[in-house]
């Protein structure tokens, strides 16, 4: 059986939540892991940072932007 991750993604900023940092260094590790893994079983969250959207609680749900990456 065939499995697709319909949402995944890194936050390029925000705060630390336990072992997780976000950067834009650690997006790019995170995100060509996954993709290595998946390759196109995996649809990566978001094109464009989500700048209308509330930080949330670690400030990060603004930034999981990744066209910078493609």
């Amino acid at each position: 059986m065939d499995i697709v991750v319909t949402e995944t993604g890194y936050p390029s900023a925000g705060d630390q939540n336990g072992k997780n940092i976000p950067s834009a260094a650690n997006q790019i590790i995170a995100l060509t892991s996954i993709l290595s893994d998946y390759g196109s079983d995996v649809t990566i969250l978001s094109t464009y940072n989500d700048y209308w959207k509330s930080p949330g609680q670690y400030g990060i749900e603004q930034s999981f932007g990744a066209i910078n990456l493609f």
